[in-house]
């Protein structure tokens, strides 16, 4: 997602960035001396000349002289184009040089290492000897020696351990005074019953009773060690679905001696996820397999079939970020095994004194009952001493999980051509119903997650091969020897039919006109092969061509009936190039008038701030986000003109959802953006995967991990859904108790200020950039702090939730008994035509009351029986007065109601009578309808106290009021007075003038964007809808799990 014009912020980084440590057993410290640490005395950098700190790294043209003390040095520079030779002179005498040049960038290299110096204090300088080189530079690791610091004291030693005989356990303890660098010798006294190796980790060996020694220069203590037989050759203990379980944390896993209990409560139609570790001894184990019980509750059961286990396979990551295209990572670079990948093997093996985590998966039913339900999971294996029963419980609230998941968006980008690639389709098979086969199961988890955006390819290669597969064009050009261009739409279409058939249908995201080396690829006839030109973006002849695409794509939207869902997308494009796109595509209008939606995702930055009037869905990097405040007014402000607002992580951001980072951070992201009153979450990459990510994820640019959030299939089975990974399931979970926590606030309004006061002391945190490149956390206790957040988060949820529950119970009690009933809850009555609701009030006499939210608090009120079955909920909009003649000066107000169903269509009501309660600010003269062909009717009101009036209706359409004129100062002249009748002036008028057309705000016409009503839902072409304010006020509906229906802006 990163350009290569952000390489100088984005893949030039800091190398140095460990804190200083010590090692017991030597005597040398190593201290880092970051690029950017200027204060201090005996360790300090100072910059001669012009630089500039980029956060990653200073660069510029200048020297740098850095202090420290001891007797070596290591230099770390990046290497580029622009960098030259540079000299290295230490305390004041020329100690040689480096050259920093090199055709490709080169990042975190130790470009010069000193040695031999005197133990002491020492200068370096760095002179660039052409003085128009530009140099980057990282940062100095130093060493010194140190005396050894004597123990003179052990403290926290266990009075005495228990180990079995297959089984081994670390000696904890803390040498004082804590900064002492001794090192500790241990000893068995019997070493045929107990052995203890010199990292304290006592084996047992055979039954009986013995001691562990630990000495040191000055003193010696013992540890009791009791060796019993061992009953079983595996143990289990409690994992957790925030952080990663690596193998070098195997002796710091506890047996689990408790019934495991899920971290939260969940709700009906909700995911319970958990995780337990598998921790075998000194034994191998084969054929290992879990078998889930049904669960049980005192008033229902969960059955097994429900439950749904997979073994946590690793697969191998580099440390750090490449930096060169194409060029992985050595394989003699640092690398970690990655628990990353959910498996859906039946069976694994496990090696001896190895770990296995175990993620497990449990899907509440609907109709499943409230309360505790307890089970267990059976673990085999071939050679497993006995079986061995996991117990595990959780709680599931009485409320139901919103089946409208578009609160809060999740845009994902796809790669099908990666998906061909991987699994062995030719060029010729692209899109062929093999593939189409496939795709349909490589979406399924995207569907899972909420996801509405569609990624299509309009250019060959927008993103100029920044991925392991090339993205071709999904329309194919042809340069026909007129020199015109044909466009063929084939593979286009089957992408976005599939997609829009599996419930992906709230955007069509199209790239691009801005491909990133603006290429155009396309068939010429004449020379019988494929050519590629490169315009620049505004130039006449990108714009020609350009334009020949639009009207031939805008034409092939509108025949397709998708227009309204296409967007022309730019991902990190300049802002000199968003402004041609955005004056390219204002120019050309489809058949009803309308210009393309724009989206891109972008560096959000004040001289920007125009050009967002254009962009109906951005997407700011979480990087760009300095101040919060602004940022929420700007989404807020967004949103009120029908604009989305997102956030992204990519490349060297933290928190993110590298394959590297705690999977929590993936869950604290989704509530960053709630903090931030963002619209959703963008990630850049579901699935570009590397050749072969089962078995390695590096990447030659990128952290591993971040081209892709699931993993493949199988490549020889039928089972092509993709296996998901911790990080994944993260984020699947934060936008699950987001959206509880969005729908709870617009079912208890009062609870608004509360949870937005709450979600907004959300804690960032900040990484380091490791000494391979990689922005990461500093530390466990770093990653523990994220997850508290996110606990911190959920216990929110779990609290309104229960505060909501009795709400909930005693609302649905008074359902009238003539509503349908649900049969499983017989407390809960709820209308099942209904799916949730907003704030509702029912009577004793059949009827329902919606009411409206601020600012309008407009209600209505009807009998049950007079609504279509299938209306889920009334939209109400507030319209600008000043594009009505009716108010011809006057102060007033005018509203347009009408129902949709869940999706959004408008739903026709009539021969209705329901009441509509309207707020109002002054006295009412004059109560009103307004027809499609501009006629006003006044109409009867009655005034229900200072506030509001009350009128009835028999359908649904524009009502207003228009209020008394106020009394005229003596100072002012007050010209005409009043009209007895006003509206039946202000039908003359109309008669004679016609209903106004504001043309300048055509082009902000919310209805432009996908949270406005598609073409058939739009008001009549009467004038009246072409510029207005959009207020989003009633989402209404009804049903046992209460959720509200929010017309999605993607």
């Amino acid at each position: 997602m990163k350009t290569k014009q952000a390489l100088l912020a984005g893949l030039l980084f800091a190398c140095l960035y460990l804190p200083a440590h010590v090692a017991a057993d030597s005597p040398e410290i190593k201290t880092d001396i970051e690029h950017g640490q200027t204060s201090g005395t005996d360790f300090n950098t100072t910059y001669i000349g012009q630089w500039d700190d980029y956060g990653y790294l200073h660069g510029g043209y200048g020297d740098v002289q850095v202090n420290f003390i001891g007797h070596r040095a290591q230099i770390w520079a990046t290497k580029s184009d622009l960098s030259g030779i540079v000299e290295v002179w230490v305390d004041g005498v020329k100690h040689g040089e480096f050259d920093a040049h090199t055709a490709d960038y080169e990042n975190g290299v130790n470009v010069y290492t000193i040695t031999d110096l005197e133990e002491g204090p020492h200068t370096v300088l760095l002179k660039q000897k052409d003085s128009n080189n530009y140099f980057y530079y990282n940062g100095m690791s130093t060493y010194r020696n140190e005396e050894v610091r004597l123990i003179t004291e052990l403290t926290g030693l266990p009075e005495s351990i228990t180990v079995d005989t297959l089984s081994r356990q670390v000696l904890t303890f803390q040498g004082q005074p804590t900064n002492a660098n001794e090192s500790v010798q241990f000893s068995s006294k019997n070493p045929e019953i107990a052995q203890v190796d010199e990292k304290g980790i006592v084996y047992g060996v055979k039954e009986g009773q013995t001691e562990i020694v630990l000495k040191t220069q000055n003193i010696e203590r013992t540890v009791p060690v009791t060796v019993i037989p061992a009953e079983n050759n595996l143990s289990i203990s409690q994992g957790s679905t925030d952080q990663h379980t690596s193998q070098d944390q195997y002796d710091h896993v506890l047996e689990l001696d408790q019934v495991t209990t899920a971290s939260r409560p969940v709700w009906l139609g909700d995911e319970v996820n958990g995780q337990f570790i598998l921790k075998s001894k000194n034994q191998d184990l084969k054929q290992i397999h879990i078998s889930p019980s049904d669960f049980i509750s005192d008033a229902g059961s969960i059955s097994s079939d429900k439950v749904q286990t997979y073994f946590l396979k690793e697969t191998s990551a580099y440390v750090g970020r490449g930096g060169q295209k194409f060029v992985l990572p050595d394989a003699s670079a640092p690398h970690e095994m990655v628990p990353d990948i959910l498996d859906k093997a039946a069976y694994t093996d496990l090696a001896s004194n190895h770990l296995q985590a175990v993620w497990l998966k449990i899907s509440v039913p609907r109709d499943a009952k409230p309360g505790l339900y307890k089970g267990h999971f059976t673990v085999t294996a071939e050679n497993l001493s006995k079986p061995i029963q996991v117990p595990y419980q959780f709680e599931v609230l009485p409320i139901e999980q919103p089946k409208d998941t578009n609160r809060f968006s999740m845009e994902l980008w796809q790669y099908p051509f990666t998906t061909a690639r991987y699994y062995g389709l030719s060029e010729e098979e692209w899109f062929s119903d093999k593939h189409m086969e496939i795709l349909k199961q490589q979406l399924s988890e995207y569907v899972k997650i909420g996801g509405g955006a569609i990624t299509t390819t309009i250019s060959e290669d927008p993103w100029n091969h920044q991925t392991y597969d090339a993205y071709p064009s999904m329309v194919k050009w042809t340069k026909q020897a007129d020199g015109h261009f044909d466009f063929d739409f084939t593979n286009y279409d089957k992408y976005v039919e599939l997609a829009l058939s599996l419930g992906i249908n709230k955007q069509i995201k199209s790239f691009s006109l801005t491909p990133w080396e603006n290429q155009i690829g396309y068939f010429d006839v004449t020379q019988q092969r494929m050519q590629s030109l490169s315009l620049p973006v505004g130039s006449a002849e990108w714009t020609a061509i350009w334009g020949e695409f639009l009207k031939a794509y805008i034409q092939h939207l509108d025949e397709k009936g998708w227009f309204d869902l296409a967007y022309m997308s730019m991902d990190e494009r300049p802002l000199e190039t968003m402004e041609h796109v955005v004056s390219l595509i204002e120019q050309y209008k489809n058949k009803d008038g309308k210009s393309l939606k724009i989206s891109a995702a972008m560096n959000y930055s004040a001289e920007k701030a125009e050009i967002l009037n254009h962009i109906h869905d951005i997407s700011i990097d979480l990087a760009q986000i300095q101040d919060e405040v602004a940022v929420r007014k700007l989404a807020h402000d967004r949103r009120q003109k029908g604009f989305t607002t997102t956030l992204y992580t990519c490349v060297g951001d933290y928190p993110s959802s590298f394959a590297r980072s705690a999977p929590v951070e993936s869950a604290w992201t989704l509530w960053y953006a709630q903090s931030l009153g963002m619209d959703g979450y963008l990630r850049w990459a579901y699935d570009a995967w590397v050749k072969d990510p089962l078995t390695n994820i590096d990447h030659w640019w990128w952290e591993s991990g971040d081209p892709f959030l699931v993993y493949p299939g199988d490549k020889d089975g039928k089972d092509k859904t993709p296996r998901t990974s911790p990080r994944f399931e993260n984020f699947k979970e934060a936008k699950r108790q987001i959206e509880k926590l969005r729908w709870i606030k617009e079912a208890i309004p009062e609870t608004a200020d509360e949870i937005d006061t709450f979600v907004q002391s959300l804690v960032r945190e900040y990484g380091v950039v490791n000494a391979y490149g990689a922005n990461e956390s500093k530390s466990m206790e770093q990653n523990k702090a994220v997850e508290a957040e996110v606990a911190r988060m959920n216990q929110k949820v779990e609290e309104l939730s229960r505060r909501y529950a009795k709400q909930l119970a005693k609302v649905y009690s008074e359902v009238p008994q003539t509503a349908p009933v649900q049969e499983e809850l017989p407390t809960f009555v709820v209308p099942s035509y209904f799916d949730n609701s907003k704030q509702v009030s029912l009577g004793t006499d059949n009827t329902v009351t919606f009411k409206g939210t601020e600012p309008h608090f407009i209600s209505v009120t009807t009998a049950f029986g007079q609504l279509p079955q299938n209306t889920f909920s009334l939209i109400v909009k507030s319209l600008s007065q000043g594009n009505y003649h009716v108010f011809d000066g006057k102060k007033g107000d005018l509203y347009d109601l009408y129902f949709v169903d869940t999706e959004g269509h408008k739903v026709p009501v009539d021969n209705i009578t329901a009441k509509v309660r309207i707020p109002v600010s002054s006295k009412v003269e004059t109560a009103f309808s307004l027809s499609e062909d501009g006629q006003i009717t006044s109409l009867p009101f009655t005034q229900v106290d200072a506030h509001h009036i009350e009128i009835t209706v028999n359908h649904f359409s524009l009502y207003g009021v228009l209020y008394k004129k106020q009394e005229t100062p003596p100072h002012e002249n007050p010209g005409q007075t009043s009209n007895t009748d006003p509206l039946n002036d202000q039908n003359k008028k109309q008669d004679q003038q016609g209903i106004s057309n504001d043309e300048d705000g055509q082009k902000n016409d919310p209805s432009d964007t996908a949270s406005s009503p598609t073409k058939e839902e739009q008001l009549p072409k009467t004038g009246l809808a072409n510029n207005f304010e959009l207020s989003l006020l009633g989402l209404l509906g009804l049903a046992f799990g209460i959720t509200f229906f929010k017309r999605t802006r993607k």
